[in-house]
């Protein structure tokens, strides 16, 4: 559930809040370049929500005795979590903030 509140606050952001000084910092979007990534931030924002909604789905199945749902659920939100997650550390390291020590582990494994 912390995986759904996160990913909802972010479509607040992504989605509501994007043109905010505190947001767009967030995302390091210069002022003068919002408007052109306002849609982009809005479909991300959107994915967000939808990731956010499938994990509370499954928590509900799962409170109803529907566990094959449930788990089907949770499993496929939090795998496109994980997906996307390594996806963004794979295709730019350098602006990905990681831990100290899982940067270490990461730059180590990209070596061999």
């Amino acid at each position: 559930m912390v995986a759904a509140a996160t990913h909802s606050s972010i479509f607040i952001r992504e989605s509501v809040l994007f043109t905010r000084t505190s947001t767009l910092r967030m995302f390091d979007v210069r002022s003068e370049d919002a408007a052109a990534v306002k849609m982009w931030a809005l479909h991300l924002g959107i994915y967000n929500l939808l990731l956010a909604t499938t994990i509370c789905a499954g928590a509900v199945a799962l409170i109803f005795h529907s566990s094959v749902i449930a788990y089907t659920l949770i499993v496929a939100a939090n795998s496109f979590m994980i997906v996307a997650a390594i996806t963004l550390i794979v295709a730019d390291r350098n602006l990905t903030p990681l831990p100290a020590s899982l940067h270490k582990h990461v730059r180590r494994s990209w070596r061999r």
